[in-house]
């Protein structure tokens, strides 16, 4: 929180160990320019199409979203305090839901008059196209950017022949599962 609003011109990133960070056993950091992620500029639309309001007082609005592409929830708030909180009661009742101390998460962070974090919830680090040989073999791994919405596919024969289809089915692989993306939500419904 204290680096996006140091930087109000970047991203930043956050992926945890195993869905992203290429070396696990660090905070693994980085940032982009604002603007870099077209989830930045389709947030507002999907939120009113796809969101479903959690909670909002005390300075804080929780949203949560399923996109059929993405589950992640938006926080919301020009209250650090209150962002941490939160953010702590989250990362607690995920990591008892996946029975996992370091869950898997992607997260964004952006302060523009206030924070918003968007928190992406995995199942999974690769799909199984990532380990694939020969012509169905998709080199990609995703993290934050990718879903934010810019996939990084280092080699140009995935570029040039990865289709809608493709990613839809890399990121229903990888993301949590609807029904615990459900549970999930029920939870911290009743615990706000």
């Amino acid at each position: 929180l204290d680096i996006s609003k140091l930087l109000p011109d970047l991203v930043l990133f956050y992926n945890s160990p195993n869905c992203g960070a290429s070396a696990p056993d660090h905070l693994h950091f980085q940032a982009g320019n604002l603007g870099l992620l077209p989830l930045e500029k389709e947030l507002h639309g999907l939120a009113a199409f796809y969101a479903t309001r959690l909670f909002e007082k005390q300075g804080i609005k929780i949203s949560a979203i399923d996109d059929s592409l993405r589950k992640f929830i938006v926080l919301e708030s020009d209250s650090r305090a209150e962002l941490i909180k939160t953010f702590e009661r989250i990362y607690k009742r995920f990591s008892i839901l996946t029975q996992n101390d370091e869950p898997m998460l992607n997260i964004l962070s952006y302060f523009q008059d206030s924070w918003k974090v968007l928190i992406f919830f995995r199942g999974k680090h690769r799909p199984w196209q990532y380990f694939e040989t020969g012509e169905s073999n998709i080199l990609l791994s995703p993290a934050s950017v990718d879903m934010g919405g810019t996939l990084i596919t280092p080699l140009e024969k995935d570029f040039t022949k990865i289709t809608t289809a493709d990613i839809e089915d890399i990121f229903q692989q990888i993301s949590f599962s609807l029904e615990g993306f459900n549970e999930l939500q029920l939870i911290l419904k009743t615990e706000f």
